[in-house]
């Protein structure tokens, strides 16, 4: 759905706010307040365990819906979400969901395929920490970055993620350190080169096949 047909469906129907970076959006176990979509910026969503320890389940981005569970059921929130920097956030209450449902088919696909992501990558993580070491793990998250936003080109042409150490980290389950190392041997190797903010993929075939040597 076109970027700009969208911000003009979600204007009429969502409430549109600024949240500082580490804001508190949502709070696990607690009643949602509606569905969420990223105008701008970047969420954080985790569990909290009863002793205080956090995981991580997802990273949302511009062009993202999360806070799905409330699209489909009337449960409290299964975890808790925090803007990672400066964002404009929409939430969209039951109003607009009524107008949505109604109304704007398109929307909904998109949502759904917000949904399918987001249980794509829950399923990837499940397999990632059972089977791989943690320099794998952060590799094989590096290619599923670099495959769910940029789609494929017929050239081998460089990809850019726009993410930060700490950002694989928590994807990743593993150390910012840690992080820090691969990254440093995979760019001796010349497979990765390091940005501002971001990680640029040199060589996405080798990096896919170096999960498995």
């Amino acid at each position: 759905m076109d970027k700009v047909k969208l911000d003009t469906v979600l204007s009429r129907v969502g409430r549109l706010k600024e949240y500082a970076r580490n804001q508190i959006i949502y709070r696990q176990m607690e009643e949602p307040s509606g569905l969420f979509f990223i105008k701008k910026g970047k969420v954080r969503n985790y569990i909290v365990t009863e002793d205080g320890k956090e995981k991580t389940c997802t990273i949302s981005i511009e062009g993202e819906f999360f806070g799905l569970a409330y699209f489909f059921d009337d449960g409290l929130n299964d975890t808790s979400a925090h803007a990672m920097e400066k964002s404009q956030i929409y939430t969209i209450g039951h109003d607009g969901m009524e107008h949505i449902y109604r109304h704007e088919h398109d929307v909904v696909v998109q949502i759904l395929k917000s949904m399918a992501q987001k249980m794509r990558f829950l399923s990837f993580q499940m397999t990632s920490l059972a089977f791989l070491s943690a320099d794998r793990k952060i590799a094989q998250m590096l290619v599923h970055l670099a495959e769910r936003f940029h789609p494929p080109k017929p050239d081998p042409s460089p990809i850019t993620i726009n993410c930060t150490h700490e950002d694989i980290a928590l994807l990743s389950s593993t150390s910012r350190t840690t992080v820090t190392q691969v990254l440093n041997d995979l760019e001796k190797r010349q497979l990765v080169s390091k940005g501002y903010r971001s990680v640029i993929i040199h060589d996405l075939e080798t990096m896919k096949r170096i999960i498995f040597e």
